[in-house]
């Protein structure tokens, strides 16, 4: 038997929000969701994905099991063991291309990061690299803001896919994808086995760091490069020089304290 449009209902009134705020949270209409909850209507599989991710249930588990009489949740999302569906564009001999999501795209991807079709419509290219496996998933992304200095707003980060979460490294720099939050890059710290949640915390020491929970994020992005059109200053100080400085003032204090 097929619960999924009962089960839609029941997660929405479990988390207190009505049929407005939910269609906002997954980039529908209220007609929508009601379609959805009346059985008139069949999420596509990007909704279904993000009704997942915000209610912290296995897509298999949304459509075949009754929830409300506590059925069990997937614990395996943040190892990917659980259906999650990763699109890409191709070139015509099967190799995979380097989709591009600038600053403008960044809204649609958060609705169409699992949808073939857009992520197809996304600008692409192959990046002839050595550092680049053909084994593995790259994604680049523009950054927006100036949270991780010396970053620049508008740089734009090579980025590999990572599919175990579980295993990402503390102060790994990373693009992550969330429901609430949108797309951000910050450092990670891992805290996903002890509290289900990650730390995101930035570079600017002008931001603070914050958590999130493994069930609002959408993907996770590790960077490893990024391409930059706003060069340096000449009179701009390297992190060498401001190291420098700092010593010499050490020594400086600890002369005149003898």
């Amino acid at each position: 038997m097929d619960y999924l449009s009962q089960n839609i209902k029941y997660l929405r009134k479990s988390k207190k929000l009505t049929q407005t705020d939910f269609a906002l949270k997954i980039g529908v209409t209220r007609s929508v969701i009601g379609a959805y909850e009346e059985g008139r209507a069949v999420p596509k599989i990007s909704s279904m994905q993000l009704m997942s991710h915000l209610f912290d249930i296995a897509i298999d588990d949304l459509i075949n099991n009754d929830l409300s009489k506590g059925s069990k949740k997937s614990n395996l999302y943040a190892k990917g063991d659980k259906m999650r569906v990763l699109s890409v564009a191709t070139h015509a001999d099967g190799r995979e291309l380097v989709n591009v999501v600038s600053q403008k795209a960044t809204a649609g991807y958060l609705t169409g990061y699992s949808d073939p079709e857009y992520i197809e419509s996304l600008p692409k290219f192959s990046l002839p690299l050595n550092e680049i496996s053909r084994e593995r998933t790259y994604r680049v992304f523009q950054l927006n803001g100036d949270s991780m200095l010396p970053l620049q707003d508008k740089s734009y980060v090579i980025c590999e896919y990572i599919d175990n979460w579980l295993a990402i490294k503390d102060t790994t720099i990373c693009i992550v994808a969330t429901i609430i939050d949108g797309i951000t890059c910050k450092r990670i710290y891992n805290e996903i086995a002890e509290k289900e949640t990650i730390t995101l915390k930035p570079d600017n020491l002008r931001y603070a760091p914050y958590s999130i929970k493994i069930s609002e994020v959408l993907e996770i992005w590790k960077v490893i490069g990024y391409v930059s059109f706003s060069l340096p200053e000449k009179n701009v100080l390297s992190l060498q020089e401001i190291s420098d400085s700092i010593h010499e003032l050490k020594e400086e204090v600890r002369a005149l304290k003898k």
